[in-house]
């Protein structure tokens, strides 16, 4: 007669029953895994490595089977003591979490898609991007490129530099969105030098970007005295990768005006949430990148706007009128201060800031007129590109995106040729191809245009 209460199984692993030992069933079962070995009960990858024993605690239940189990191990070999794991994270997942961490965004999840406080950070997540084994040995390519070479691109002054290249990795070593971004920013410049590696660097770019962007959400709720800083540094960078991004990437083009439009909102987001902090910004470490430079003097002569452009001024929408008015504010602004070397960056982004979202509307419906001083900026744009190399070709796909827009029928070609004829004289003409560059270039905008004070034609 069988015992009551009890129940023999013979599913039991190879291991265990070669032991004489009852088996769980677990897979893999508690008694190999426990002694590292592999079980019967799991597939194991050809040529994979024992597993690691798991070391358990003694109690009274176990302590008659332990006991023969040493017994019966006692004649055979002994299995090679596993090096004990290093008790401190490793490096890859200080800086850079598992893929399925990263990839993940406030976008995947459609409610919280349509309550998201972020949307202009959220269309610069890319979630195609995968990390690299050994990633980490690239942060430090890319920690050293920073250091060494991308910093100095940021076109600021010779004394205002060492902010980027010393204070900017001190902070970011405290926080980790500002550590990102600066590799994002790195990547994506080793990406612009070196096109035969530009997929692999575009990745890693974006890796850091999603890492950034994914960290600065969670700090953007609980603003500080003390993050504020960092915030703006990151934010100031953000701005420049969302431009260099399609600048490297051609896969990453979409509709010039829309991608215009998307960080026109990037902008004008970042400076919305730290505007509130401007008063600690202008006494902590990166108060140098706020503080304006001493004013040009008398002989430096800022050149009158377009005729057509102001005639404009009176006879549109007032939003349109608003934006011309502080496009042409913008450019006075920019080159009224002779010793910074970049006022094109200046200027390109201080109008985005300005401009009222009635007159972004009328963007991105496509109105002629807003349509046409949004050419004019295309001048601003094309200068800016041989002054930082992440603005480089977007005022030629901006301006040629107006231009289809406004030209598409043989009627409106007629009406808007004049309007547009010295924006393309400038960006696509010979006036434009005279001030293509290399990295030394210097594009200009006292001018209004790279040819110094301009004409209609």
């Amino acid at each position: 007669m069988p015992r009551l209460g009890h129940k023999k199984s013979r599913n039991g692993c190879r291991q265990c029953k070669a032991r004489h030992v009852k088996c769980d069933e677990n897979k893999p079962c508690s008694s190999c895994a426990r002694h590292g070995v592999k079980c019967s009960l799991v597939t194991w990858p050809e040529g994979a490595p024992d597993p690691i024993p798991v070391p358990t605690t003694r109690t009274a239940s176990t302590s008659s089977n332990t006991t023969r189990i040493k017994a019966e191990d006692a004649s055979k070999p002994s299995p090679p003591i596993p090096t004990p794991a290093p008790t401190s994270l490793p490096i890859e997942l200080v800086l850079n979490p598992s893929p399925s961490v990263v990839a993940q965004s406030p976008s995947d999840h459609s409610s919280h898609a349509s309550s998201d406080p972020f949307p202009y950070l959220t269309k610069f997540v890319d979630k195609t991007e995968t990390a690299e084994p050994d990633i980490w040995i690239r942060d430090l390519e890319l920690m050293h490129h920073w250091s060494t070479k991308a910093y100095s691109t940021l076109s600021v002054p010779k004394h205002k530099e060492h902010v980027w290249q010393v204070t900017a990795p001190q902070h970011a070593i405290t926080h980790v969105f500002l550590m990102h971004e600066l590799l994002a920013y790195s990547a994506l410049h080793l990406a612009f030098l070196h096109p035969e590696h530009r997929t692999g660097y575009s990745m890693l770019s974006s890796h850091h970007q999603n890492l950034a962007i994914q960290s600065m959400r969670k700090v953007f709720q609980n603003i500080t005295a003390e993050n504020c800083h960092a915030l703006f540094a990151t934010s100031s960078l953000i701005t420049l990768t969302a431009f260099a991004t399609t600048t490297v990437d051609e896969a990453k083009r979409q509709t010039p005006i829309d991608d215009l439009l998307d960080r026109y909102a990037l902008v004008q987001g970042m400076y919305e949430i730290l505007k509130t902090n401007h008063i600690y910004l202008y006494q902590g470490p990166f108060s140098q990148l706020l503080t304006d430079s001493s004013p040009s003097s008398s002989t430096l002569h800022t050149p009158p706007p377009p005729p057509l452009l102001l005639a404009l001024l009176s006879q549109t929408l007032q939003p349109t009128q608003d934006a011309i008015a502080t496009l042409i504010d913008s450019i006075h602004y920019a080159t009224r201060h002779q010793s910074d070397d970049n006022a094109e960056l200046r200027c390109a982004f201080l109008w985005p800031v300005r401009i009222l979202p009635a007159f972004l509307n009328l963007l991105r419906q496509r109105h002629p007129v807003g349509l046409i001083v949004l050419a004019h900026y295309c001048v601003v744009l094309h200068a800016a590109g041989p002054v930082h190399w992440a603005m480089r070709g977007w005022g030629e796909r901006v301006i040629r995106g107006v231009e289809g827009c406004l030209m598409s029928g043989r009627g409106e070609r007629t009406v808007w040729a004049a309007w547009l004829a010295w924006c393309l004289d400038v960006v696509l003409g010979e006036r434009g191809k005279q001030n293509e560059g290399g990295d030394g270039g210097v594009g200009g905008i006292s001018g209004w245009g790279p040819m110094g004070p301009m004409t209609m034609r």
